[in-house]
This record gives C-alpha cells, sequence and structure tokens, in this order.
C-alpha cells in the first residue's frame, strides 16, 4: 500500500478539509503552482489538495513541479491521470524555465531541507531559494493578481542568545557567514527579503512561511535528517542511532499540520508577513525525539561517531522553538500531538515496506 493511500493518513487529510475555518470555497475554480512537489511538505500540500477536490469538488487545478518527472509520477500514482493535476519537470536552478501558464497562486516549496545536501550541494541550495524565488516572483509580477508563499524556515533565525523564549517572527539571531553551511539559512534569509523588495517596488503579493523541524510518513527516502534515520531505523527495527548528545531544543511539527498551517498563510495571511508553523506542545530536544521514536517503534537507542560529511551538514543552532501565536491568530491550530504522530508515522512507512 503506498503511503498516499494509507487509511490513517487520508483520514488525517480528510479531517483538514473539513476544517471549518478554512476558506476553501475561495479556492474553487483556481490554479496553484506548487514548487518542491515531491518533498515532504511539498507533497503533503498536492495530497490535501487533490483529497479536497475530491471531497468538495473544488475543481483546483494542481500544478506539481519538480526536478524528475519519474519520482512525481511515483509518487502521485493515484493522481497522476487526474485531469486536474499536472506535473511539471523542472530544475529550479537551470538558466532556462520551460512556458508556465498563470497561476492565482504560487508555493516555492523548493529546497534542499537536509544536511548531507547542505554539505555536498550549498550552492545549489543557496540558489534553489534565491534565484528560483526571483524567478518565481517575476512571473508572479507579470502574471499580476497572483499570491506567492515563499516557504522558508525556522533555521533563517539563526543562534539566539543563551536563556531566550520562543521566538517571534521579529526575532533576529547570528548565522555564521564564513561557513558554506550557512547557504541554508542565508538563503532563506535573503529570499525573504527578495519578497519584501518585489512587494514594495512592484507592489507584488507575497507571505512568508517559516515552518519548524517537520516530520511524517511523507518524508523522503533521501532525508538525511536525524529524525528522518530515527524513523527509517524504527521502521526497520534496527537500533537508533545517535550521533551526538541531542541536546539541541526543538519545536516539532506532523506534517498534515504543517501544510494546513501553509494554507492559513496562504489565504489569510497579511501580505509582506511571516508566520511561524510550529506546535509548542510538541517541544524536545533530539535526544527525546531518538527516544520516543525508539519507544513507538518498539527499538533502542544507541550511540556513534559522526562521518565528516554528516557533521558539515549539521547545524550549530542549539535553540530552535518557534511560537506559532501569530499564525494561530489565522485560525490555524496543530492537530496530532508528538507521540501519536510519531507512532503513526511508523506505522503507515512499515505498512507501506511489508506490503
Amino acid at each position: 500500500m503506498l503511503r498516499s493511500e494509507h487509511p490513517l493518513y487520508l483520514a488525517q487529510l480528510q479531517a483538514l478539509v473539513e476544517e471549518e475555518n478554512l476558506p476553501w470555497e475561495t479556492l474553487r475554480g483556481i490554479r496553484i503552482l506548487i514548487t518542491g512537489a515531491t518533498g515532504m511538505l511539498g507533497s503533503c500540500l498536492v495530497d490535501l489538495l487533490m483529497e479536497a477536490n475530491r471531497l468538495k469538488q473544488l475543481g483546483i487545478s494542481v500544478y506539481a513541479m519538480g526536478r524528475s518527472r519519474q519520482r512525481g509520477k511515483a509518487r502521485f500514482a493515484k493522481n497522476w491521470e487526474d485531469p486536474l493535476f499536472c506535473f511539471i519537470e523542472q530544475d529550479l536552478c537551470e538558466k532556462t524555465w520551460k512556458p508556465l501558464e498563470p497561476v492565482t497562486y504560487i508555493v516555492h516549496a523548493a529546497s534542499n531541507a537536509d544536511p548531507i545536501s547542505f554539505a555536498r550541494f550549498p550552492v545549489e541550495t543557496l540558489q534553489a531559494n534565491l534565484w528560483a524565488t526571483e524567478q518565481l516572483l517575476t512571473l508572479a509580477k507579470e502574471w499580476k493578481h497572483c499570491r506567492l508563499l515563499f516557504v522558508s524556515s525556522g533555521e533563517m533565525y539563526g543562534q539566539m542568545p543563551p536563556g531566550s523564549g520562543p521566538m517571534i517572527e521579529t526575532d533576529c539571531g547570528t548565522i555564521d557567514h564564513s561557513s558554506a553551511r550557512s547557504c541554508y539559512p542565508v538563503g532563506k534569509r535573503a529570499a525573504e527579503v527578495l519578497c519584501q523588495c518585489f512587494l514594495n517596488e512592484y507592489g507584488v503579493d507575497s507571505v512568508i512561511a517559516r515552518p519548524c523541524h517537520l516530520y511524517g510518513p511523507t518524508m523522503t527516502d533521501t532525508d538525511s535528517r536525524a529524525i528522518a534515520q530515527f524513523v527509517r531505523n524504527a521502521v526497520d527495527k534496527q537500533p537508533i542511532v545517535m550521533k551526538s548528545k541531542g541536546e539541541q531544543d526543538r519545536t516539532w511539527c506532523y506534517v498534515t499540520d504543517a501544510a494546513c498551517g501553509l494554507l492559513y498563510i496562504l489565504l489569510r495571511g497579511q501580505r509582506g508577513q511571516a508566520y511561524n508553523v510550529a506546535d509548542l506542545q510538541s517541544r524536545a530536544t533530539v535526544r527525546s525525539i531518538a527516544e520516543q521514536t525508539a519507544q513507538a517503534g518498539g527499538t533502542e537507542v544507541v550511540f556513534a561517531l559522526p562521518s565528516e560529511t554528516e557533521k558539515a551538514g549539521y547545524t550549530p543552532i542549539t535553540h530552535a522553538v518557534l511560537d506559532p501565536g501569530k499564525l494561530q491568530s489565522l485560525g490555524w491550530k496543530a492537530r496530532v500531538p508528538l507521540a501519536a504522530g510519531l507512532a503513526t508515522t511508523i506505522q503507515v512507512l512499515r505498512e507501506e515496506k511489508d506490503a
């Protein structure tokens, strides 16, 4: 059974489609472009919109953009022949893009987002966030009446002073500009400023999402983040390998909740504003996440030394706790608690593998 068709995952999507605070009717008949559509968050948003089409007959035309048509067809097999779904094969770092039809909304969720990619492909990581954002903002300018949602990251805050509380959208910590690892947070910061520049100079409507650390059954097989490795080991009933003390303090958010948060920002967010996407009730250190994942998967936690490539991709940020109050003021709320989210993720992925 494909993870996208698992009853537990579908039930979570269907519950969000019934979310009474979301103005679903404003999406009726519109066209939406989602970059990074085969990634963890982008693919979940595609699933959510297509499920809304099925349950509410909204007629949303979903244009899913990704680098590999083969990967796209495997991920979206359920929707591949649907006339309201279209996959666009495009590497955002290429100089020439395929012609695109005007859309009402753009969700720019494409970026390398895992440590190994930061270590191996810092140039491409920076380009996908800055150069590609410029291209998409230019398209939004040409198309007129088009809103762009830029999916930034909680990493853009950098390292906050010791003892800081949960970060709000006006906070700004330090980032080491001498490190190539900063390709990700600096790229996100620069792209956010570019959104503000296009708004100020050309009137291009944009909003910004800053997700915290996400997890869920749509995590990709190439995801090298610690939580993804923990989950894969738990799915295989193998020991979970910790390669640090795991003292980093973070907020986490289940992927369907995060995808729902994107829609709240897209449809209700104020132009030019940024919104944290996080669940303060799901606050935990990396070590605690490892222990909870091991418990959910029926395995144990062991320790090992990281490789040089792994160390090069590690974030130096120790405090990554985001305050979601601003997003909650739009009507959003997290639905899936951490323990339940980890258990569901492991069950869905384990049953897909055993099928």
